[in-house]
């Protein structure tokens, strides 16, 4: 997972061990780790030992940090006509009124298109969006969103 700031990433992690158990592919049993060995399952021994996240699927801890994103409504594409719309009211062209953002997109779709990828150029380069596979997130609301899943989170891992 690309341009995720250290200490989140740090966070998105430790919220995936609390919230998922260990998940033993061969037996197919939520099931207590071996204590002298965190890759071996407790009941078949077995080394093909994964994640599950109750109610979403089984998967290692990237794929379980991938469906907290997934949990999260963050619009890159929103943020950008958002920021757009918030400089000026609206824009009048004839008799035709538009919000900024839906001017450029009609009227100027190519400049439209490069101010957005500046945008995020810009906002990735301080810090303050980061980029998960495709998707573009605000650096503070997966900062706040983690702040709230932790405090409600009980860990499910009695070994990590």
């Amino acid at each position: 997972m690309q341009n995720i700031r250290h200490d989140i990433m740090k966070r998105l992690e430790s919220l995936a061990w609390k919230r998922s158990s260990p998940y033993c592919l061969d037996c197919k049993h939520t099931t207590i780790l071996a204590p002298a060995n965190v890759n071996k399952c407790g009941m078949c021994h077995s080394q093909n030992v994964t994640r599950v996240l109750p109610g979403v699927g089984v998967g290692p801890i990237e794929w379980i940090i991938k469906q907290f994103l997934l949990e999260s409504p963050f619009d890159a594409d929103a943020m950008f006509d958002e920021h757009l719309d918030g400089t000026k009211e609206t824009v009048t062209v004839g008799n035709t009124t538009w919000t900024l953002s839906n001017m450029l997109k009609e009227a100027f779709p190519t400049a439209y298109h490069g101010l957005r990828f500046q945008f995020k150029s810009t906002m990735l380069k301080r810090g303050l969006i980061m980029r998960v596979d495709s998707e573009l997130y605000w650096t503070d609301d997966i900062d706040d969103w983690l702040d709230r899943q932790q405090e409600a989170t009980p860990s499910r891992n009695k070994f990590h």
